[in-house]
């Protein structure tokens, strides 16, 4: 690895910080022109090296499926009301 590897994308680092690993991976092929496998250990090892970039991208996850759970309930008794108001 040579010096640039030490370092992502501004592109790449936001998108870990939105918790997207695999957006941060792909703008790491684009920008620096290398396959899947090798821009997935290039985002890993700059991880590896950046414990409160992995603490925010772990945040940011939680906060992602903490949303989605939010929705799906919300639909689910959206469901049950109708189901209540049309059979009864």
């Amino acid at each position: 690895m040579n010096d640039n590897d030490h370092e992502l994308p501004r592109e790449a680092i936001v998108a870990l910080e939105r918790g997207s690993k695999i957006e941060a991976i792909k703008c790491v092929r684009v920008t620096r022109g290398v396959g899947l496998k090798d821009a997935k250990e290039i985002v890993e090892q700059f991880l590896e090296q950046q414990p409160r970039l992995q603490q925010r991208m772990t945040s940011a996850n939680i906060e992602i499926v903490r949303g989605k759970l939010g929705w799906f309930v919300l639909a689910a008794m959206l469901a049950v009301l109708a189901h209540y108001f049309l059979t009864g």
